[in-house]
């Protein structure tokens, strides 16, 4: 996970999820990444805490290079619980080829969708988002297969060309 440490980026409900997947597999560990103030880092940690987690859960300061993050995780998880109108860093997966969970939250389904890069999951059931990331970890051939569709999504829609060519013809048609 990339994100701020704050409660809208979902810590709480991630936490949540990854403790249900821990007792079934007991080999995963989860990275969080970020930056915030340390009252919200302090929650996160207590939080870890509370649910026993302080041997899979390492949360980390943020980091410039998100691009190795990011290429050295099986998945990513954007568990956004309100107010996250785009969510970069599933692009930035789909460009490295790596899947994604996310929440149903702001414009990150709109994102994911027709991608078949991952999942989208509703922002108040952790169980499902866990049940989510467990078929990725756990099915090599589907992780495979996402990871190309988040590859051929991104040549098709996210590239720094095809992006600027569609905000110039979005800004000649609005007459701006």
């Amino acid at each position: 996970m990339l994100a701020t440490y704050e409660k809208r980026k979902g810590h709480n409900f991630l936490l949540q999820a990854f403790k249900i997947i821990e007792k079934e597999m007991p080999n995963v560990f989860l990275k969080i990444y970020g930056y915030g103030s340390k009252k919200d880092y302090d929650i996160v940690k207590q939080i870890v805490h509370k649910l026993s987690l302080e041997k899979k859960v390492e949360l980390n300061e943020y980091s410039e290079n998100n691009f190795d993050l990011i290429l050295n995780a099986d998945l990513v998880v954007v568990p956004s619980q309100s107010y996250e109108s785009f969510g970069l860093t599933i692009i930035e997966s789909m460009a490295l080829g790596v899947p994604v969970v996310v929440t149903d939250v702001g414009g990150m389904p709109e994102v994911l969708a027709n991608s078949n890069a991952g999942f989208i999951c509703p922002k108040d059931d952790p169980s499902k988002f866990a049940e989510k990331i467990k078929k990725i970890l756990k099915d090599s051939n589907l992780r495979e297969k996402l990871k190309q569709n988040g590859r051929i999504a991104y040549e098709k829609k996210y590239t720094a060309k095809i992006m600027s060519s569609q905000y110039f013809q979005l800004l000649q048609d609005s007459n701006i």
